[in-house]
């Protein structure tokens, strides 16, 4: 393959041209040939006073975006797709006084990443 056709850049992503035969015009698009990584979960954890906490992560190899859930036993609570950021407020207040957990993955063109550890918090 030659340049521009093809070729993998430094960071894993992927190029390739596609030719309009009608016109002979040119563009290149990108995209990802790997899944990203695994991100790790930063906070919250243990017992927290805000209804509304912000979980915080480090970011993922090869990530575009993450996803972020809260679960409340095995109940999904919260559900956030997109983050582009390394934290996400969530957008309801959340239950006090029960164990909740959260965990992230990161997403890119390729597909999902695995899920981090879970993080478990309680609001007070």
């Amino acid at each position: 393959l030659g340049a521009g056709d093809g070729s993998l850049w430094p960071d894993g992503s992927w190029k390739y041209r596609i030719t309009n035969s009608a016109w002979c015009t040119h563009s290149i698009m990108f995209g990802q040939l790997s899944e990203p990584g695994k991100p790790a979960v930063a906070g919250p954890k243990g017992r927290i006073n805000t209804a509304r906490p912000t979980p915080k992560w480090k970011a993922a190899k090869l990530a575009a975006s993450y996803e972020v859930r809260v679960y409340k036993g095995s109940r999904l609570v919260l559900k956030k797709t997109g983050v582009t950021g390394l934290k996400w407020r969530a957008s309801k207040a959340l239950p006090k006084g029960v164990c909740l957990k959260w965990k992230v993955r990161a997403c890119n063109d390729a597909g999902r990443g695995a899920w981090s550890a879970a993080s478990r918090f309680r609001i007070q």
